[in-house]
Parts: structure tokens; sequence; C-alpha cells
């Protein structure tokens, strides 16, 4: 998933992340610097006002177990299946090991 989001090139701050599940995504980047995570000052901004705040792409888990504490879950109910609006599915990783399946979710509008 990483090596996915490297191989974009993304400017920083383009993908909107919770590191509950996703500290080992950012932590295997190339350019940790592409994501905003919740102890950056302006996550709380980039959460409520993506596009406004130049995310390009949500990660996504399951709301599910832990991952209904996932603040982007609870931010948007229902943003693993559906997305929000002005977004679409660009990708979706299956894990075989402990860790959840992610769907990222291009921002399109």
């Amino acid at each position: 998933f990483a090596a996915y989001l490297d191989a974009l090139r993304l400017p920083a701050g383009s993908v909107l992340i919770d590191v509950l599940y996703g500290f080992p995504v950012v932590a295997a980047s190339r350019d940790p610097r592409q994501f905003v995570i919740p102890s950056d000052p302006d996550f709380a901004a980039a959460l409520s006002e993506p596009a406004g705040y130049g995310v390009r792409y949500l990660a996504t888990i399951p709301p599910t177990g832990r991952g209904a504490t996932d603040a982007l879950n609870e931010a948007f109910p229902g943003v693993y299946d559906n997305g929000i609006a002005g977004a679409r599915l660009v990708l979706q990783v299956d894990s075989d090991t402990g860790f959840p399946d992610w769907r990222l979710w291009q921002l399109t509008g």
C-alpha cells in the first residue's frame, strides 16, 4: 500500500490517514510527508474539509473492531464502503495478516 502511494509521487499532505492501523503504512513509505496524520496540527481541519486542505486521497479501513474508532470512520460514517461525495475508489488492498483491508478513495471534486 505504501509503495503504491509512493509511486504516485504526491505532494505533502495528500493522503488523510489515521495511524490507529495506518502507522505501518506511514512507516513503510519513502515519503511520510505525503500523509496527514492525527499528530499533525492541521489534521482536524483536514478531516473536516479534506479537499479544502489539499487532501487528494482518503485511506480507509473497515469500521469494525478497533476500526470503529478510526478518525475517518468516525468523521465520515460509511466511508469505507461508500466513500464520500466527490470521491471514487481507486484501490483496495486485501490483507491476509492481522491488519485490516484498505480502501483508497481519490477526491475528484
